[in-house]
């Protein structure tokens, strides 16, 4: 896979205009690949993603001389047993970059010559990294399982559970439509001698959704709960080891024609 992604519009000056979704005075190729595997009850997936290119940050100023080096990673493997209701085991990791300069880049000299956070590139990546959207491919490192089963013929259940950390500490925790969360030297973190959170332990979420087919699967009648329970990172945000985290349910009805 080539995406080739150019935004000619003006350098802001600011560390937001560098971590924005799709910041602005930027050309950024991304190459990757990917490859899927099964046999009998095994299957796997593996992609990966580099980006290069260059952008500016410098307001009024068309030099693009920081040069774009970001990569992500995905791999997922499971055993689909061959008994009633198909249970399913599943593991996964996930990766993408961030960069130690990026909240403090407002112009060329302090962005360290390098621009190294990816980019996702989509408008968002919802439900795979967790069903609540807390997680942009970009500055995260995850990992976790997931069971998965039919409990009759027109239903499936799921049990979802990952662990997230930041890429590199000094870059945000971006949101699934990759808009920062909470900034790496917000909150109580502003205040400690190095101006950013020490932590890269984010959370953990657990995800439990079921699914009730109708008419030949064309309607689809869904319920899913996720919890969230906060890292350390957060604790360090907001100075305080009794943060708690969040709880998110929903139900939903598609159909398929």
């Amino acid at each position: 896979m080539w995406v080739y992604f150019i935004n000619g519009g003006p350098s802001t000056g600011t560390a937001a205009g560098v971590l924005q979704v799709h910041a602005p005075n930027q050309n950024r190729h991304t190459l990757g690949s990917r490859f899927a595997y099964k046999k009998k009850i095994f299957d796997a997936n593996a992609e990966g993603y580099w980006q290069f290119g260059s952008m500016g940050v410098d307001p009024g100023n068309s030099d693009r001389s920081l040069r774009i080096n970001a990569y992500a990673g995905a791999f997922h493997m499971g055993f689909t047993l061959p008994v009633p209701m198909q249970p399913r085991i599943g593991g996964e990791v996930n990766i993408a970059s961030g960069d130690g300069d990026a909240r403090r880049c407002t112009d060329q000299a302090s962005c360290g010559g390098n621009a190294n956070t990816f980019e996702q590139l989509y408008p968002t990546n919802h439900i795979l990294f967790g069903y609540m959207d807390l997680f942009a491919w970009k500055n995260m490192v995850s990992y976790g399982g997931n069971f998965q089963m039919r409990p009759t013929k027109n239903s499936h259940f799921e049990i979802w559970g990952n662990v997230f950390r930041k890429q590199n500490h000094n870059d945000d925790w971006y949101r699934a439509a990759q808009n920062t969360y909470f900034r790496a030297d917000g909150g109580a973190c502003a205040t400690t001698i190095d101006k950013v959170c020490g932590s890269s332990s984010l959370g953990q979420e657990i995800d439990v959704i079921y699914t009730m087919f109708f008419k030949n699967n064309k309607v689809g009648w869904q319920f899913g709960y996720g919890h969230f329970f906060a890292g350390s990172f957060l604790e360090q945000y907001a100075n305080s080891d009794s943060v708690t985290g969040q709880d998110w349910a929903y139900t939903q009805v598609h159909v398929n024609f």
